[in-house]
This record gives structure tokens, sequence and C-alpha cells, in this order.
């Protein structure tokens, strides 16, 4: 008796190895996968932190394409910090000088990765934008700033295209891969975000359609959603995919996009890493100090023979 409804994934027109760069924009889904792929050996890196809407994630491709570094200029104070309204609340800080340092340090880093062949996935998150006011430009985060302060709008689908255009304009030199985050944004209203879903999965769809030598799609959302459809999945919020509900997804990112030896090495990686990361009851041990160096040599040498 078959009590789920699995899905088929297709595989992906790109191969992923340790010596492939990998960078990851959008929802704070992709802060899972990124953890996952680092544990495991890969050169990834979330670049710009978590941003949840095209418009957002096209702005902060521009900046780093361009390098356009922000100034004092574009800071607010709000509650005691320093904040950009295209930056997440993680780069903000009680000092102006550390705020900018932070946010500007990853425009440079991620300039630097944006030039390089690779693969970028892009994860959205809404279709749904807060523009300023004062200006009309639309912002990445609130940072809990007055409501009254802010215009909130659904994006067409044609509006999603358009940003994505952009989004694949500015990054000549990577495959593209789209996905949807299962993360339900119930502050939007159960319909509402089914709207907002669906709006970003029509305009991936035609993005994939105009692009289909550079854009691809990865079924995250459908193996939340559909696939695994159930809150146990869920962490305690009911709105945000349990660790195990990203172990999933991504082992289904392996299968499509990684040959059974990149399978194999990133095994190795994760099992070295894991010993590494574990906590001892005697960290001060010349036994534990051995294991250290000897894990520490091992995965050097996974470095050298699968990275270089």
């Amino acid at each position: 008796m078959l009590l789920r409804t699995p899905i088929e994934d297709a595989p992906l027109p790109i191969r992923l190895t340790h010596r492939t760069p990998v960078m990851l924009m959008g929802s704070c889904f992709a802060t899972h996968i990124t953890e996952r792929l680092l544990a495991r050996g890969f050169d990834a890196q979330l670049s710009m932190g978590t941003l949840y809407n095209p418009a957002s994630i096209a702005q902060a491709i521009r900046r780093m394409h361009d390098t356009a570094l922000l100034t004092p200029m574009d800071l607010f104070v709000q509650n005691g910090q320093y904040h950009s309204y295209e930056f997440h609340s993680d780069f903000s800080d009680t000092d102006s000088d550390t705020a900018l340092q932070k946010m500007n340090t990853s425009i440079a880093t991620s300039h630097r990765l944006l030039s390089q062949p690779g693969v970028l996935f892009v994860t959205l998150g809404t279709a749904f934008v807060y523009t300023l006011n004062a200006n009309g430009r639309i912002v990445a985060n609130c940072h809990h700033s007055d409501a009254a302060l802010f215009t909130r709008k659904l994006l067409s689908v044609d509006e999603c295209v358009g940003y994505m255009e952009d989004i694949v304009a500015h990054c000549p030199e990577k495959s593209i891969v789209w996905t949807v985050s299962p993360i339900r944004h119930l502050s939007d209203g159960l319909h509402g975000n089914n709207i907002s879903k669906g709006t970003l999965l029509l305009a991936i769809e035609q993005i994939c359609r105009q692009y289909a030598d550079r854009c691809h799609y990865f079924a995250a959302y459908e193996a939340v959603i559909d696939d695994l459809r159930d809150y146990r999945f869920y962490a305690d919020d009911m709105t945000h995919p349990s660790s195990l509900a990203a172990d999933y997804v991504y082992e289904r990112l392996e299968a499509t996009a990684m040959d059974r030896q990149t399978q194999a090495v990133a095994a190795q990686y994760l099992k070295l890493n894991k010993i590494l990361n574990h906590r001892s009851k005697q960290p001060e041990s010349e036994a534990h100090r051995q294991l250290v160096r000897q894990t520490k040599e091992a995965l050097l040498a996974l470095d050298k023979q699968y990275k270089s």
C-alpha cells in the first residue's frame, strides 16, 4: 500500500562536483541546503544573507555584479541597531561601521564568486513585496519598522519574470537552478501563501522555457508539500520544514545533480566533519587531540584529491 505521493525527479542537466563553485541565494531554506553542502565538502556559499522575493534578489545580484558598496547614508537606526533595507538583520549591528563592513564584505566576496563559472541556486520564498513609501523602492527586509512606512503588493507573474531575467543577465557565467521554498508564509494567510507560491512557480516555468540552456527547476517545494505532506516534517512553528525534511530535499538534490562518485566523496567529508565537530567529554586528552589531527589530515587529503 502506497501512503505517499512520490515524485520522480529528472536528473538536472548540471553535474555538481567538489570542484564546482556553488552559490546560493534566497529564502532561509537556502541556508539549510548550504549547510548540508558545506558539511559534505562542497565549495558552497550563501550570498548576501536571507532574501525572500525575486525583486530583492535581483537588486542584490546587480549590487554584487557592480561591486556597488553601501555608504553610511544607506543605513538607518531602528531599536538601537544600524540596518539596511537591502540586507537581513544578520548584517545589522549596534555600531554603524561594523554593520557597513559586514554588508560590504558580503558584496565584495559575492562579486568574486559571481564572476566564476559554476552553479547558482536561487530559492524564491514569496511574491509579496513591501515598497518604501518615501521612494517607492522594494525592500528586502522591513526590520520591524512602522508598517505605515510601507505599501504591500503582490508581484505579477510578468513582474517576477522581469526580475528573473535581470538575474540571468547579470550571471553570464552561471547555470541557474531555481527552487521555491517550502516554507509557508502564514502571515499572508493560507490562500495568500498559495497564490504567492503559484505566482513564483509560473514565473519559474516561463524563465526556464526562455533560457532552457541555462535555467533549470529543482522541485524542493513539491518534495515537502506534496511528497512528505505531513506536519511531522515541520518544525514547532508549523511553518518551517524540519531538519529531517531538509535532509530529504538535500538527498534528492544529490540524486539529481551528482554522480555516484561525488556522492561517495560527499559521504566521506560528512563523516569526517561529524568527527571534527563532535563534542568530546575529554577534549584535552591526547587521544582526542590525535583523533582531531588525523581527521584534519584526512580532510586535507580529500581536498588535495578532489578539489585541487
